[in-house]
């Protein structure tokens, strides 16, 4: 009866789309672990949180450590591995322990299991061994997935869950004799009668998406449930679903120390999120050879290449993969007739336009800049920028090719200023072919854009030039208790504390801080113990506090530790210090113990420099982990290091050129607690508050934003062979993008709320689920288009939403016979026939 029901499961899977996944790699990528239903993996790999099932991989004819000699029959050459006997009860033992081993995974995938064919050993009576053997798994693991790869022999006697088999159709890139094809067929079809899911595993070499999506549509066709990847396993394939990857691959050569500052992440981060791409940076010496995970692959040289053969072998392979690239800076290569682009010396300097496609963006296009280098003619290509000299030599700096494109000089420096000499809102998706597609963005939520404020501890014990108040204590009266909003409020424990530099003004401090501490809008956070002005170096001048030696575990833990046994509330905040360069394995540190941070970078951009070079990214990747920048600068920034006390009111102008023409940024209203110490600072303040509470905003806290900065790393977009989209991520991020205007069937989608046209897209609101499936098409049902809180729960009609920060407003799509009530957190939708 067990057996039924699961089969009775596993049919509704194939039904509506069943996938499964096999990855070899001892660093299997996390993107893997969200794209299939279940995901077969080598059992000591490092595992993700997931909702799909794990099979542990366990050879069951093969070793490739040698054991008991006594065990081994024969050897495969091909893989270097020993042949094993399952008669021999030792070894019998010793694949149990294995299994039990791994028990915590929700199957097993038994490979290896006609290896003794290659033997002469008695065959019948080796295949009664195995039987035995694998029914007495069963016997144990009655609930476990077993998966055997093939072993069609055994079906009459042991029932798997699953069964699969290799190269149906092709075999080394030939196609499978009919014959051979439609003996396995037979058996797959054969296995499929006695309920057991027949799974086909195809093997492109290079790995080609394009042609992988074809191949598992036609084993999808015959019936069985398709797997296609790489010759080794290794990339995240094709199934019934499959990954659509968001990281563009950004190649870099500057000094690592330097990642920060390349023209890589400062000038081509930030348009990549825009359009919902994880623009993931790789110095060039770490070529990953596997890029299955990623969309395409942008290249920015700042320096000579030094193995220049190897870079052109990888550059080779991806194009033989069908990913496309895009050269932003000069190719690295002194030749480059693979790209299709013939090269020679210019014979004179003196260059005019010849022809463009393209329209100047920040700078004009520059003869100047192109004097030392060769002539450029790609061939079949379109010409996007050419210039011409006296000597009438054509040179094509920018053009869109097969591979994807190139602009060798896309950027104009003046100073430490960089400018586009291309949109690259324009340039970068035409090239890279960006598809529409609704895609994470991160700046807005229920329609409206995300507020959030935060504020830096330094200054708290700061003297109010008029009052003589705590600069803080200002904050407290002025902005906290004024502003139905919520305020995340760091201090620094070393300038409050009674062991601090500041002894004298302690008791008082702690005072303020504890009246701050009781307020509902306010959250708690450490802007660390003593303010190290760099995390890289421990020796760097940081506050000068007796008798304490400079630990990350105070200052970051210890000072959080400090604040919840004041306040007696949870203290999991950190916002950087100084140079805010915590180093990867600080960010390792943080991770491990789920505090959550913020701070780097600075987004300023104003009318007097209205350049995109002032927009910071979201982040940067340190490793494996992401560091989260502050969206808007602070008023350190906007007043010139306080020349201009009042200088703070320029961040209004941010604001409004992070969101015309297009939204880049969430509104972050971010500051030091000494923008209480002067009137003319806390004017500027409230300026900025009173300007941006005017917008459609969803206030939030800090910390609730800054979990939606990390779940657009970790989102992921899936997909059907059918093209439906699933999208999956924590639940933290609540809206999706995709540019142009589209309605969506809300009754046949899952866990979309509402959506809305703006700026020439639609944003997808979603609930706070981690599964999503999207469904275009208009459909006459009841849907949110704007609310200004965040939402609670959506069930039967009913939207419940925060309480908090100000009145409920809310904008709904009522079809004809619908229409809602409203109170202070909640919206129900009535309709006359059901929609």
């Amino acid at each position: 009866m067990k057996h039924l029901c699961l089969f009775s499961l596993l049919l509704v899977q194939i039904v509506f789309g069943m996938s499964i996944g096999f990855n070899y790699r001892y660093d299997v990528p996390e993107e893997a672990f969200y794209s299939y239903d279940w995901l077969v993996i080598h059992p000591n790999v490092k595992t993700y949180k997931t909702s799909s099932k794990l099979i542990a991989y366990i050879s069951i004819g093969e070793r490739i450590e040698k054991l008991d000699k006594a065990w081994i029959i024969g050897k495969n050459r091909s893989w270097n591995s020993y042949i094993m006997d399952i008669r021999k009860r030792g070894y019998q033992n010793y694949l149990f322990d294995k299994i039990e081993e791994v028990q915590n995974f929700d199957g097993f995938f038994f490979d290896t299991l006609d290896s003794y064919q290659m033997t002469q050993v008695n065959k019948e009576e080796y295949r009664k061994a195995l039987s035995h053997f694998l029914k007495r798994v069963k016997e144990k693991y009655p609930n476990k997935i077993i998966i055997f790869n093939r072993g069609f022999e055994l079906l009459d006697e042991v029932t798997p869950t699953a069964i699969v088999a290799e190269n149906l159709l092709r075999l080394n890139g030939k196609k499978i004799a009919d014959r051979d094809r439609q003996w396995l067929i037979d058996r797959l079809n054969g296995a499929k009668k006695q309920g057991i899911l027949p799974i086909v595993i195809e093997y492109i070499e290079p790995f080609d998406r394009k042609k992988a999506l074809e191949l598992a549509k036609e084993i999808q066709r015959l019936g069985f449930i398709p797997y296609v990847s790489d010759k080794n396993l290794y990339a995240v394939g094709i199934s019934e679903t499959y990954l659509f990857p968001r990281k563009v691959l950004v190649i870099y050569n500057v000094d690592e120390s330097k990642k920060q500052d390349s023209r890589a992440h400062v000038m081509v981060s930030m348009p990549l999120e825009f359009f919902g791409f994880i623009p993931y940076l790789v110095h060039i010496k770490d070529l990953p050879q596997d890029t299955s995970i990623y969309h395409s692959i942008i290249i920015l040289l700042e320096d000579v290449v030094k193995d220049q053969k190897a870079f052109k072998r990888w550059l080779q392979t991806q194009i033989d993969q069908g990913k496309k690239i895009l050269f932003l800076s000069s190719f690295g290569l002194d030749d480059v007739t693979f790209l299709g682009i013939k090269t020679s010396s210019s014979t004179s300097y003196d260059y005019q336009l010849h022809h463009t496609t393209l329209q100047p963006f920040e700078t004009p296009f520059d003869a100047d800049s192109i004097k030392d280098l060769p002539i450029f003619r790609p061939k079949a290509s379109k010409e996007l920028l050419s210039f011409i000299n006296s000597n009438h030599q054509v040179t094509v700096i920018a053009a869109k090719t097969k591979w994807g494109g190139y602009f060798v000089t896309p950027f104009d420096e003046y100073s430490s200023i960089v400018l586009w000499r291309v949109d690259p809102f324009k340039f970068i998706p035409s090239i890279l072919e960006f598809p529409t597609l609704p895609l994470p963005d991160f700046t807005t939520e229920n329609g409206n854009r995300i507020w959030f404020s935060h504020i830096d501890g330094d200054g708290f014990v700061n003297r109010h030039d008029k009052s003589g108040k705590f600069a803080a204590e200002v904050l407290y009266e002025e902005v906290f208790t004024k502003y139905d909003l919520p305020f995340s409020e760091s201090i620094i424990e070393a300038e409050i504390a009674p062991y601090g530099i500041y002894p004298k003004d302690s008791k008082e401090a702690l005072k303020v801080a504890d009246k701050i501490f009781q307020l509902k809008n306010v959250e708690l956070a450490s802007h660390s113990f003593s303010h190290p002005f760099d995390w890289v170096d421990p020796k760097h001048p940081r506050l000068p506090v007796k008798n304490s030696p400079f630990s990350y575990e105070r200052e970051i833990e210890g000072s959080l530790q400090f604040l919840a046994k004041r306040s007696h509330r949870k203290a999991n905040l950190l916002f950087w210090t100084g140079a805010c360069n915590p180093s990867k394995e600080t960010l390792a540190y943080v991770n491990q113990k789920g505090i959550l941070t913020i701070n780097g970078q600075d987004t300023c951009i104003m009318n007097s420099r209205k350049f995109l070079f002032y927009i910071a990214p979201l982040g940067i990747y340190k490793g494996d982990y992401f560091q989260v920048y502050g969206q808007i600068a602070n008023e350190n920034i906007f007043t010139d290091l306080w020349k201009h006390k009042v200088g703070y009111i320029k961040a209004i102008q941010t604001i409004k050129l992070t969101e015309e023409p297009r939204r880049l940024k969430p509104i972050d209203v971010y500051y030091h607690n000494y923008s209480g110490a002067y009137k003319a600072s806390l004017y500027a303040l409230k300026k900025v508050i009173d300007y941006s509470i005017k917008q459609d905003i969803v206030p939030m806290f800090t910390s609730d934003w800054i979990k939606i900065a990390h779940d657009f790393e970790d989102s992921y977009l899936i997909k059907d062979l059918d093209g439906n989209l699933i999208f999956k991520n924590h639940g933290d991020l609540r809206t999706l993008k995709i540019e142009g205007k589209h309605h969506l069937d809300i009754s046949k989608s899952k866990g979309v709320i509402g959506y809305i046209f703006q700026k020439g897209y639609t944003y997808i609101s979603l609930d706070d689920g981690m599964y999503h499936k999207i469904i275009f098409g208009k459909h006459e049902a009841p849907y949110l288009i704007r609310a200004n809180k965040r939402l609670l729960s959506f069930h039967d009609n009913l939207y419940r939403f925060d309480s908090r920060f100000g009145e409920l407003k809310v904008e709904l799509y009522m079809p004809q016979g619908c229409q809602y009530d409203k109170d202070k957190t909640e919206v129900r939708v009535h309709c006359a026939t059901a929609q």
